[in-house]
């Protein structure tokens, strides 16, 4: 019998087609300097103008005292 669904591996931003599984094994480390209530957008806005998906997002790195500091 064939498959019924194809697996992709890849780390470029793509919609998955119909039947198919994104994999992404690399992982990208986002270091940030200020936190900031658009640091989500900023961080995603980022991935997307790389062509990186952001289900390669592995970390977030902030120092201590941001991430103490956090909103």
């Amino acid at each position: 019998p064939q498959a019924e669904l194809a697996i992709h591996v890849g780390c470029a931003l793509r919609e998955p087609a119909a039947n198919e599984l994104l994999i992404y094994p690399r992982s990208v480390l986002v270091a940030v300097s200020e936190i900031t209530a658009e640091l989500a957008a900023h961080v995603r806005t980022a991935l997307r103008d790389s062509n990186i998906a952001e289900q390669s997002l592995a970390c977030l790195l902030a120092s201590e005292e941001q991430m103490a500091n956090a909103l």
